[in-house]
């Protein structure tokens, strides 16, 4: 089984730690966020990786119908609020019968005015990235149509996923908790998604 894991990242917001580490082999709890993901995909019998680093994640590298699974952990929301990147550039990527796994932020709900404010304070010119479960559930089923079917959940305890982040005492860190502690805690969500491409045989 080929599984393609989107590790690409430059880590800017990583900086010092990514000066000389790639942003995957950044220690989250002890071991490097590569590992953790690795470790699981071992677990499910998946023996053939291939890992870009460092790289472009929507060039096309492989032909279509490659992999089996494609996995992006905290990265896709970055390049995948732009309509039609789905539908031409990771769904293709994808057997009939495979999977697209993801974990990125996003928020529990529509923001009030007051929650607007605080978060285009703390998160700038990326705000554009956070978004709904129902909104991206709609953009999965609208680009994937009958090819997809799309599971979306909340992560089991997000203050957690955070406090990992906190621990490393980085000034992004720091920054981050002073505004979640200002009240984005009770917006910022963090999702996790499979989508399952359907085999070219099942009918709806």
């Amino acid at each position: 089984m080929k599984t393609m894991i989107f590790a690409a990242g430059l880590g800017t917001r990583l900086k010092p730690l990514t000066d000389t580490l790639p942003k995957a082999l950044v220690p989250v709890g002890g071991q490097p966020l590569l590992f953790h993901v690795l470790t699981r995909i071992r677990e499910a019998g998946i023996d053939d990786k291939a890992i870009p680093i460092h790289a472009n994640a929507l060039d096309r590298t492989y032909p279509d119908d490659f992999f089996d699974t494609l996995i992006s952990i905290d990265a896709y929301h970055y390049f995948g609020t732009e309509e039609g990147v789905f539908a031409n550039q990771v769904l293709p990527l994808v057997r009939d019968g495979g999977n697209i796994l993801l974990s990125f932020p996003g928020l529990k709900a529509e923001m009030n005015a007051e929650q607007l404010a605080l978060m285009n304070e703390w998160a700038t010119d990326e705000v554009y990235m956070f978004r709904t479960a129902e909104w991206w559930k709609a953009l999965f089923e609208k680009e994937g149509g009958d090819q997809v079917e799309v599971e979306i959940r909340s992560a089991d305890d997000v203050k957690s996923l955070w406090q990992d982040w906190f621990d490393t005492g980085h000034e992004y860190a720091l920054r981050d908790r002073e505004y979640l502690e200002k009240g984005l805690y009770g917006v910022v969500d963090f999702f996790l998604l499979r989508i399952r491409k359907k085999s070219a045989t099942v009918k709806n």
